[in-house]
């Protein structure tokens, strides 16, 4: 039920009293029209001024996976989930690391074992279990025990982190154990950067759309900017979590990233999976989990799977080159 402010009320109230006490619609077409518009807009902006605050239960519900993803990391050691708030155009979340030394080891952890940058992780991991957004979520840690403020977000499609930086490296100070974390993967070919593109693209469109679930094809999406692609297959099962009698709908999703070298092309790339219950109907987006921990030896063979498959194709090319 949405909780409608005062104002709002009186104004859809009003619009649709006017509109059951219409008599002539025919020969006052023009203010009928004007009724029926202003009744939409009101409705519009009852579930703007709602907004991510619609879907409060399922953000809390996830929290709890990207706490599950934490523990299975070993994260959890020195991070901690505070606050979770939900504001109707934002999701800020809220986490205090154990101390500032802590974290300055923990990036230079995941620089030199992942070559990732920590807070990016955190980051894009959160973003994508909540199934929103990069833009539209905010992250906010402090330290235990000193005051030692950091802010993550994004920026014109930038991720930008602001904290004050060591005056001198805290590298060596001590190590922090921490599971494996999939890297994301490089691989170099010969060629330039839109031929190698639209290789990639063909390949994976002709793989993921051969795959059925009934009568449905597997959709595939693509978002294609001049550096980045980003890859979506919905409507599709048993392709991760491959030995499951009936299966879930899959949701994975490939982020990859080209930069031309020279006579070569850098192809960087994540990949993502989520799961969601239905027999016939795909559920939508909330409805999805995240594969990792829970499935966690599905997703890990599958992306050596995946590596294997982008690998034959760019060799493949260069045999042919």
């Amino acid at each position: 039920m949405l909780l409608l402010n005062a104002c709002t009320q009186k104004s859809v109230s009003a619009s649709i009293k006017a509109l059951c006490n219409w008599r002539e619609p025919k020969k006052h077409f023009l203010q009928y029209a004007t009724v029926l518009l202003m009744v939409v807009m009101n409705v519009a902006v009852l579930f703007a001024q709602d907004g991510l605050q619609r879907d409060k239960a399922y953000f809390y519900d996830n929290l709890k996976v990207y706490q599950s993803w934490l523990d299975s990391t070993q994260l959890a050691n020195i991070l901690t989930i505070k606050q979770l708030q939900v504001e109707p155009s934002l999701l800020i979340l809220k986490m205090n690391v154990t101390s500032k030394e802590d974290w300055f080891d923990l990036k230079d952890e995941f620089q030199q074992r992942y070559q990732l940058d920590a807070g990016k992780k955190l980051f894009d991991k959160f973003a994508y279990q909540m199934a929103v957004g990069r833009d539209s979520v905010r992250v906010f840690m402090n330290c235990t025990a000193q005051n030692y403020p950091i802010s993550m977000r994004y920026l014109n499609g930038q991720f930008v982190i602001e904290e004050e930086l060591p005056m001198v490296s805290t590298k060596g100070a001590f190590s922090i154990k921490l599971a494996d974390i999939p890297a994301n993967n490089t691989q170099l070919t010969n060629g330039k950067r839109e031929a190698v593109k639209l290789l990639i693209t063909d390949y994976l469109r002709n793989y993921y759309e051969q795959k059925r679930v009934l009568w449905q094809k597997a959709r595939f999406n693509l978002i294609d900017s001049e550096t980045e692609m980003l890859f979506e297959i919905s409507n599709i099962k048993k392709e991760v979590l491959d030995d499951f009698f009936i299966g879930y709908f899959e949701l994975i999703t490939i982020n990859m990233t080209f930069e031309q070298k020279g006579d070569a092309v850098e192809v960087n790339y994540e990949l993502q999976a989520k799961y969601g219950s239905g027999i016939f109907v795909a559920p939508r987006r909330s409805g999805y989990k995240d594969m990792e921990p829970k499935y966690q030896d599905y997703i890990d063979r599958y992306r050596l799977k995946f590596k294997s498959m982008i690998q034959g194709v760019l060799n493949a090319e260069k045999l042919r080159g």
